[in-house]
């Protein structure tokens, strides 16, 4: 699909702009990873992203790399420490309270890894998809019973009738997923947010949630912010993909652009570990990883430069700004000005 330009609000329906989050012993996540005084953990660092009206984005990093957190910041269930997130260009998340924040909710729904863990066994599928329009106070019982019976209609849950008296253990895991996906979708939200919605489902189910979440966007407009490790089905699924690495986004562009030919060190690296089906095809590693206890603890530069076999002093010592390096395609990376871009650029 064609998009507005990055730096173009027109069109967006979020926006994020240098948004920060970081743990530190006091709190939750830093007891539990029992981190020592002068510690803390820059999970999102100036994260700045736009999220397109009917937009499939994907979010592509591996674990640690801060994914969850910026959704969890996106959705109000962490808060920022610094930055702004705006919804069609309204007032700041951090800012709305009461009324206005319940209101939010109305237009952003997110849906969690576990298809499980994420429902309430007590309740029944109809009683589940039923829920956010008690808090929300919306229509009377008639009215509700006919946005439940269209949103599990919208997720694939069919013949309803076959499903509203049953609970979330009865279940198989792709008709979880699909019902936490009815549940979002009940308020008729503008966007949703799917945390690896599909890493915890057998490979042959997973087609028919991505699937589901594209015919969402093409049909009816939804915006989705996919998060996944999976570089295949971003791949499939997304119009633009975002890498992120230790709390930055290192490269962001439209989707056969950056997994075809990346140009940020370390989205080759992980291009590179992607297996080929062909066998006469092989791809080498491009660098391997080393142990976090290894890494400094404050970094003063490229998150990567421990890392990247082409990093120079001014990666070590300066934190590369995303910079265009084609229409609607920005990397963050200071070899994009010096004479390795070639080698590194060339096509793998």
């Amino acid at each position: 699909m064609s998009l507005a330009p990055l730096n173009d609000a027109a069109g967006c329906i979020m926006m994020v702009d240098g948004v920060s989050k970081a743990f530190r012993p006091g709190s939750s996540l830093g007891a539990r990873l029992k981190l020592a005084a002068a510690t803390e953990i820059r999970a999102v660092d100036g994260v700045s992203l736009r999220i397109g009206r009917g937009e499939l984005l994907g979010l592509i990093g591996e674990s640690g790399s801060g994914k969850t957190t910026l959704a969890r910041l996106l959705t109000r269930l962490e808060t920022c420490d610094s930055g702004i997130i705006q919804l069609r260009g309204q007032q700041n998340l951090a800012d709305l309270k009461g009324t206005d924040l319940r209101a939010f909710y109305r237009h952003v729904q997110m849906i969690f890894q576990d298809p499980f863990e994420s429902l309430n066994p007590r309740f029944t599928v109809r009683e589940t998809v039923m829920e956010p329009l008690r808090a929300q106070g919306i229509g009377n019982r008639e009215t509700r019973s006919q946005m439940v019976k269209r949103a599990m209609e919208r997720a694939g849950l069919r013949p309803v009738q076959k499903y509203l008296h049953r609970y979330p253990h009865e279940l198989s895991g792709g008709e979880r997923q699909r019902l936490s996906i009815a549940r979002a979708l009940v308020l008729e939200p503008g966007l949703i947010i799917a945390d690896e919605p599909v890493s915890m489902l057998d490979v042959s189910i997973r087609a028919g949630i991505l699937n589901l979440l594209k015919e969402l966007s093409v049909r009816d407009g939804l915006s989705v912010l996919y998060i996944s490790h999976d570089l295949s089905t971003s791949r499939y699924l997304c119009d633009r993909v975002a890498i992120m690495f230790r709390g930055k986004i290192v490269e962001i562009g439209p989707t056969e652009q950056v997994l075809e030919n990346p140009l940020h060190p370390y989205a080759r690296m992980l291009r590179s570990a992607v297996p080929d089906a062909d066998p006469n095809i092989s791809r080498p590693r491009l660098a391997e990883s080393v142990s976090e206890e290894s890494l400094p603890q404050e970094f003063s530069g490229c998150r990567y430069a421990a890392e990247c076999p082409h990093a120079m002093d001014e990666c070590r010592a300066k934190v590369p700004l995303l910079m265009e390096a084609s229409p609607e395609h920005r990397v963050a990376c200071h070899l994009l000005k010096t004479e390795v871009r070639d080698e590194l650029h060339s096509p793998t």
